[in-house]
């Protein structure tokens, strides 16, 4: 019995050296890259530690020399990327040259979900805010994604939040968005933005293309950045976006 028991034992040892090694499923990093904008933001003192970061103009980040290490930059520069395998948007540092890992809780590069098929971004002037349009079928939407939550716990500092779909302000589009973009405006009073969220639907053999322009203030109530009274867009609703103007182009598609 024991000769037997042997013998089985070295025969399964045989079996599983000749089996084929177990696939190693690579960390997901970047899948159909496709739209991106820029950010400024402070991340670091001037000793070079992580702070809470702050938004801050494109030109106040500046370049690091080639060869250079930018990462205790008190100033990085940011960009978003839309991720339309994921319906995410990825966050690179090109300060510091690296992907942003948003979730250090989660294996993998974790990114911002936001809905499916993101097809355009747009980030503001004070880098505080970036806009996202997603062409969902059944559910295009207009996102916000706060710069003050984009980071998530990669820096880790105490108290920060990892941005999830419902923290995010969101808002219902009518029909599927082709593309974004913000346009300057007057402003009109001394907290108003001074620009509308401009988003282009290319329309169909049954209705024109169009492009509208939205209100930003409700966004920036809904992301805690504008305190003044008014209609908010708050995380996890979907009404309808608030128009500003619309433009129909006749017989375009």
């Amino acid at each position: 019995a024991v000769a037997v028991a042997a013998a089985s034992i070295a025969a399964a040892v045989g079996l599983a050296s000749c089996a084929d090694p177990p696939t190693e499923n690579p960390l997901r990093t970047f899948e159909r890259a496709q739209k991106l904008d820029t950010i400024c933001l402070k991340v670091n003192d001037e000793a070079g530690n992580p702070v809470v970061n702050s938004p801050l103009p494109l030109e106040a980040c500046a370049p690091v020399p080639p060869g250079g290490d930018g990462t205790y930059y008190p100033n990085h520069l940011f960009a978003l990327v839309t991720q339309t395998a994921r319906g995410e948007v990825g966050v690179v540092d090109l300060t510091a040259n690296k992907v942003i890992d948003i979730d250090r809780g989660t294996p993998g590069t974790n990114f911002i979900p936001v809905g499916v098929l993101p097809t355009g971004i747009a980030s503001s002037p004070k880098s505080d805010i970036t806009y996202v349009v997603t062409a969902e079928p059944n559910k295009p939407g207009l996102y916000a994604l706060p710069s003050k939550t984009i980071l998530g716990d990669a820096q880790g500092l105490p108290n920060t939040r990892v941005p999830t779909i419902a923290s995010l302000p969101v808002c219902s589009l009518p029909s599927r968005p082709a593309a974004i973009e913000l346009v300057p405006r007057k402003a009109e009073t001394p907290d108003d933005p001074g620009y509308d969220i401009v988003v282009v639907f290319s329309g169909s053999r049954l209705e024109p293309a169009r492009v509208v322009a939205y209100d930003a203030k409700p966004f920036l109530r809904g992301a805690g950045i504008d305190t003044s009274p008014g209609t908010t867009i708050a995380p996890g609703t979907f009404n309808a976006c608030i128009r500003r103007s619309e433009l129909a182009v006749a017989g375009a598609y």
